[in-house]
Order: structure tokens, then C-alpha cells, then sequence
């Protein structure tokens, strides 16, 4: 309780002789994890869309002639349920594959007209749904090296899943994640030093009081604590208020994609804000920077260090 009141004098303290190089400070501290935070809002929502698109992913495996006698058809069958891979195992016939491509034709080319008595070209095929723990890298390239597998069975005539696609973008994903990260951490570096400033503003400012403290034998902890749970302070409210900026800017791009439905780029897209313990995450780590950062200003306290430094 001790350690609090001295903190709670010390930061009035502080605020009162400095109040323009404190907010200066806050307001830096703020804008830089108004970025850290609307970062990784924006790259939460990357990999919720990327799993909503995954879960909409179809892997069609095409049957020749042959695959379509049962024995055949059995057996593919059973090796794509054994490899535990996929969710659902549907068969699609000749004629079903027929209808759907009617269906689709009719609703994109209301002209086209197909006869009845001509030939059927679509081939027989099983739609396969991927397990939603497969819906990641990882996943797919699983995925791949099964139906590499799966072409050389007798039956299949070919394997559609949009490899390329998939690539392609899990490595998009990939790249945005680690600049994302190497982004962060420089904003954090960059936040370390700010707090590291501030602290070390504090310390020239109590430096009488901080040589008494030492002269009348006050305990290490008691001296430095309260510069810690500073620190610890500028980090917290700095990310708390960035957290609530963030989801001021999040509640304006959902309201004006509302508005103007489908003209929004956003109007198609579920748009989700960080999830609490993301947030609280975000807070504590703050927090815990904002106290190392301290905690390496005030090394030299309680050994003599102001009484010598005048």
C-alpha cells in the first residue's frame, strides 16, 4: 500500500512540474500503439477471412469410366475417408453434375438451352469438404500431398482443389504476418525508449528527495517501485486509450459499410474487432514493457546514486 501511495504522489508530482513533456509522451506512446493495435486488427481479420474462405473450399475428384463401376468407386471412396482429412464425402453422378450445370447456366445465361438428347460430357466426381483443422498451411499442404497420392488410384481421372490459389495466398499470409510481427516490434522498441525518457525525466525531477530516501536507509524496493508501477501505468493507459481509438475507427468502417451496402468495399466482408483477450493481451504486454523500460533506468537507485550524481 505504501509502494501505491508513494506512486500515486510521485505520478501527481510529475504531471504537475511536467505536463507538457508527460502528454507528449502519452501521446506518443498512443499513437504508437494505435498502430500496433489497428495492426493486428487488421491481420486478425486477414485470417478470418482466409478460414471462412477455407471453409467454403471443395476438393472435386473426377472419375474416369472405370471409377465409376463400384468396386472402383468403393475403393476411392474408402481412402478418402481413412485419411481423416475431409469433413463430408459427397458423390456427384453423371446426372447430377448435369442438372447442377443447368441450373447454374440458366441462372448466369438465361438463353443458353441445352437438348436433352445430347451427350453427357461431365464426368462422375466426389466433392469433398476439408476438415476446418486442415484450414490453414499446414492443412493444405497436407491436403496436396494426399491427392498427389490419390491421382495414381485407378478410377480417378483428375483432382480439382486450386492448389495455386491456395499457395499463392497462404504465402501472401505468410509474408503480411512477419512484416506485420517485425512492424510491431519496432513500434515497441520505439515505445521502450519513450518510457525509458519519461522515467528518466521523473528521476531528475525527485532527485533531492531520492538522496534523502537513500541517506535515511530506505529499502531498495521502496525507492524503485514506484518508478516501476510508473512506467508499468504509461504503458497500460497508453494501449487502453489506443484499444478504445481502434474500435472508434472499427465502429465507423462497420456503420458506413452498413450505409452504403454493396457500394462499401468492406459491405461483403464480416468485419470482426479484437477479441477480449487479444485486447487484454495487448495491456498486459504493455504494461510489462512500460516496467522493464523502468526498471532499466533506475539500476544505479539506492547505491549512492544521487548523492553522487550532484
Amino acid at each position: 500500500m505504501g509502494y501505491f501511495k508513494l506512486f500515486l504522489e510521485q505520478l501527481k508530482y510529475s504531471w504537475l512540474k511536467k505536463f507538457s513533456l508527460q502528454m507528449t509522451t502519452l501521446l506518443v506512446m498512443v499513437g504508437s500503439f494505435l498502430v500496433v493495435t489497428v495492426t493486428v486488427l487488421v491481420l486478425n481479420n486477414i485470417n478470418h477471412i482466409f478460414k471462412e474462405v477455407s471453409e467454403s473450399f471443395q476438393v472435386s475428384v473426377y472419375l474416369t469410366t472405370e471409377g465409376e463401376k463400384e468396386e472402383h468407386k468403393a475403393k476411392i471412396k474408402t481412402l478418402i475417408e481413412e485419411s481423416k482429412i475431409f469433413s463430408d464425402v459427397a458423390y456427384v453422378s453423371k446426372d447430377m453434375a448435369l442438372q447442377d450445370f443447368k441450373t447454374k447456366m440458366a441462372e448466369q445465361l438465361p438463353s443458353f438451352v441445352l437438348e436433352e438428347n445430347d451427350v453427357n460430357p461431365l464426368p462422375s466426381s466426389f466433392a469433398l469438404k476439408i476438415n476446418e483443422q486442415f484450414n490453414n498451411k499446414a492443412g493444405f499442404n497436407k491436403v496436396g500431398s494426399f491427392v498427389d497420392g490419390l491421382l495414381s488410384v485407378i478410377g480417378v481421372e483428375d483432382i480439382s482443389y486450386g492448389k495455386s490459389w491456395v499457395n499463392k495466398y497462404s504465402a501472401i499470409l505468410a509474408s503480411y504476418n512477419i512484416g506485420s510481427l517485425a512492424f510491431i516490434l519496432f513500434l515497441l522498441m520505439s515505445v521502450f525508449l519513450v518510457v525509458g525518457n519519461s522515467i528518466k525525466s521523473s528521476i531528475a525531477q525527485r532527485r533531492k528527495e531520492i538522496e534523502v530516501l537513500e541517506l535515511v536507509g530506505a529499502t531498495r524496493m521502496y525507492i524503485r517501485m514506484p518508478f516501476i508501477l510508473e512506467g508499468a501505468f504509461m504503458g497500460l493507459i497508453s494501449s487502453a486509450i489506443s484499444i478504445g481509438l481502434t474500435y472508434a475507427l472499427y465502429q465507423s468502417i462497420v456503420s458506413i459499410s452498413a450505409a452504403n451496402n454493396a457500394e462499401s468495399l468492406f459491405a461483403n466482408l464480416n468485419l470482426q474487432f479484437l477479441p477480449l483477450h487479444i485486447s487484454l493481451l495487448i495491456c498486459l504486454a504493455s504494461s510489462v514493457l512500460g516496467a522493464m523500460s523502468a526498471m532499466l533506468c533506475i539500476g544505479k537507485m539506492n547505491t549512492g546514486w544521487a548523492a553522487l550524481s550532484d
